[in-house]
């Protein structure tokens, strides 16, 4: 599994993807200013089938507009 993110909908960057012990992907974004963040992430399986998701506003950075 690979993931980035971006916070303008264009510049995306990679962030960290890890399995856990409890077989759970944990992903690592790094600390960000306010901002609306969008996630991306591509799986692909041992016979190279793959799957792109975009979510746009996954979640909101810092003192969002909605949250102040």
């Amino acid at each position: 599994m690979k993931v980035w993110y971006a916070t303008d909908g264009t510049g995306w960057k990679p962030a960290g993807a890890a399995r856990g012990a409890d077989c759970r992907w944990k992903v690592t974004v790094p600390a960000l200013g306010t901002a609306k963040v969008d996630l991306r992430s591509t799986v692909t399986d041992s016979t190279g089938a793959s799957l792109t998701e975009t979510l746009i506003d996954a979640y909101n950075s810092g003192c969002a507009d909605i949250w102040c």
